[in-house]
């Protein structure tokens, strides 16, 4: 057996009497483990496995010059190197394409979300929505609006079910607005006339205030827009931040889209229920 072929075959991890279908067995396993476009592949082991399958395999022989010592000719080494290095250039370039091409996308991508209908629409609901935010701000240091009201009925049941004095219940006044007020049969027990409590500008109802004694607590409503304006607030002011600060990345997308589709439904909705824009353009004053 030449030195060679032992080498090749100590390169397989093989005996010398192995025969050709497990030669050709662990050259497909070392071949799919080393090629170079894997995860972990490598060009030099990947190129000397292929070499020794075809000399263990008998597509090429070892002369007899070759047989005591193997010593490849100088221009046969250079050209393997060489050969070598063009895999790897070639494999650094698809590398190179791939990253282009998804940088391309990308801007295609961020093109999309930063221009056309949509973009446009987002960018006069950041308008709409930072003048919204300032004056919720401002609504917050002006006297408020207090308009007396009668208690004509009430549910018994609290909401979630749990029958009690404590507890929000669903209020039904007799200019035939209802409203759902935490604690409520503290204030109908004693008077059922009551002030309504609303905010200067937009008329965003706060709570009630009994008209009996000196008691000046503010019996708070729930489950309204109006009530609970503050703690929305943030989504008002979103889309103005993403149309100041465009940035490329996945944080942008995600906030994008929560302004067009969250952000947006909010705004109108606190605009056009209870008229809050006709008492945006009049300042509160209709």
């Amino acid at each position: 057996m030449s030195t060679a072929l032992s080498k090749y075959y100590k390169l397989f991890g093989l005996p010398e009497t192995a025969t050709q279908a497990e030669i050709k067995r662990k050259y497909r396993q070392l071949a799919m483990r080393y090629h170079p476009d894997k995860t972990g592949g490598d060009d030099r082991l990947f190129m000397e496995i292929k070499e020794a399958y075809e000399y263990l395999s008998g597509q090429k022989t070892v002369n007899q010059q070759q047989t005591h010592t193997y010593s490849p000719t100088r221009s046969t080494s250079q050209a393997r190197q060489q050969s070598n290095e063009e895999r790897i250039k070639q494999a650094q370039q698809r590398k190179k394409d791939t990253a282009y091409k998804e940088h391309i996308e990308n801007e295609r991508y961020f093109q999309k979300l930063t221009s056309g209908p949509r973009w446009r629409v987002l960018k006069l609901v950041s308008k709409i929505g930072a003048i919204l935010f300032f004056m919720l701000i401002v609504d917050l240091f002006l006297p408020k609006r207090y308009t007396p009201k009668r208690i004509i009925a009430y549910d018994k049941q609290n909401i979630g079910g749990l029958d009690s004095d404590a507890g929000v219940k669903k209020v039904f006044f007799d200019s035939g607005e209802t409203y759902y007020v935490e604690n409520f049969y503290s204030i109908y027990s004693a008077d059922p006339d009551v002030i309504l409590v609303k905010s200067a500008i937009f008329h965003n109802e706060i709570g009630f205030i009994p008209t009996y004694g000196s008691d000046t607590t503010i019996y708070r409503i729930q489950y309204s827009i109006g009530a609970h304006a503050y703690i929305l607030s943030p989504f008002f002011l979103l889309p103005l931040c993403i149309v100041l600060f465009k940035r490329k990345t996945y944080t942008f997308t995600l906030f994008y889209f929560l302004s067009l589709f969250i952000s947006t439904p909010l705004i109108l909705l606190f605009l056009f229920s209870g008229n809050r824009w006709l008492h945006l353009v009049t300042f509160g004053y209709l």
